[in-house]
């Protein structure tokens, strides 16, 4: 049982890494993390989490099939790797707004600030929508692209900007 809380701790720590670069609200909160099996190998620095994984700080949630954590010799996480039908993420970016992401496989480099989006890939903010089988995401440029496969395209759907109210009527 002991070790059972040293090996929960050390991957708490580890994945609150992974949550910790993505939004200020939700930096200080605790991670829940639930999987069916859990596999921490520190001499090859990776955590491994299969089966009906479930991750939330905060207001940001991820399920997956499972997920791979990888970091490097400082503790630092380098790559998330998380993997199913469709994994997913969802976040409120402020108190209303939500941002949900989904695709078979996400890739999450929080050094670099990139995600990647593989496989039935789909961001959605409010009634936006990115879908296409490849989306890369560079969170330090804030720049969302996509580059399609043989016989695919991307789909975007954009809601109306809504007019601004002058004073001048």
């Amino acid at each position: 049982m002991i070790r059972n809380n040293h090996i929960r701790l050390a991957v708490l720590v580890l994945f609150w890494c992974f949550f910790s670069t993505i939004y200020a609200k939700d930096k200080q909160d605790i991670i829940y993390l639930e999987a069916d099996n859990v596999k921490y190998d520190h001499n090859k620095g990776i955590i491994n989490y299969e089966g009906k994984v479930h991750a939330i700080q905060g207001s940001t949630n991820l399920w997956a099939d499972e997920m791979s954590v990888y970091y490097n010799g400082k503790h630092k996480v380098e790559k998330v790797v998380a993997i199913g039908k469709l994994a997913q993420y969802k976040t409120l970016l402020n108190d209303k707004d939500v941002l949900k992401a989904s695709a078979k496989t996400i890739y999450y480099y929080p050094l670099a600030e990139k995600v990647v989006l593989q496989e039935d890939a789909m961001v959605e903010y409010n009634s936006n929508q990115f879908a296409g089988p490849y989306i890369f995401y560079d969170m330090k440029k804030k720049v969302i692209s996509s580059h399609p496969r043989k016989n695919s395209q991307t789909k975007i759907i954009l809601e109306p900007i809504k007019q601004l109210k002058t004073n001048l009527s």
